[in-house]
Formats: structure tokens, sequence, C-alpha cells
């Protein structure tokens, strides 16, 4: 695996007049940020030093994994902020989006 560092727009409340990402460079997992993004990183300026650690840290779930979270989230979330009307608020959300809560990916 491998680690991307980048320099990026970081004021997300103004519109970035330039490119997003200025530039990005591939490292090796651990590896420090790189002096050629440092050196055109200005502290307390509009761009950022931002790292991307790939795929390594995203995990994906099976569709049937996918939907059993989801169904206890839900519950869970229902139950805790509606418990005399929970059954019903859970049964109208599972009518509304049937295929979000059987597992279909966003």
């Amino acid at each position: 695996m491998s680690w991307v560092y980048s320099l990026v727009w970081t004021l997300r409340h103004i519109e970035c007049p330039g490119p997003k990402v200025l530039i990005s460079e591939v490292v090796a997992d651990g590896a420090k940020c790189p002096q050629s993004i440092v050196d055109l990183w200005v502290p307390g300026g509009p761009y950022g030093i931002g790292i991307d650690f790939g795929e390594a840290f995203t995990r994906k779930l099976k569709p049937e994994a996918l939907a059993s979270v989801r169904h206890k989230r839900l519950e869970a979330r229902v139950q805790k902020n509606y418990p005399l009307f929970a059954d019903q608020f859970i049964g109208e959300a599972l009518a509304s989006k049937p295929e979000h809560y059987a597992g279909a990916a966003a």
C-alpha cells in the first residue's frame, strides 16, 4: 500500500480560485511528507497538507451484513428518541426505503 500526500484547498466557505489540489505525491507507507509539498505550504494559508491512506482502511461489507447494521442502527436511533412510537417509525422507515435497509450500496 501507499500513502498520498497533497496540498489541498481547505477553506470550504470560500470558492477555490484555482485548482483544489495544487500538488500530490505518492509515498511509501509511514513516510514523512515530501519536502516539495512542505516547501509550497504556507502556515495559515488557504491550502493545507492532506493525506490519503488509500484502500487500506476502508472495509466493504456484504449486503447482508450492511442490511443488518443499518437495521440495528435504525432500531437503536428510534428507540432512543421515540420509544413509544418506535415500532411505527421503524415500519415507516423500512417501507420508505426498502432497498436501503436491504443492503443496497449507497
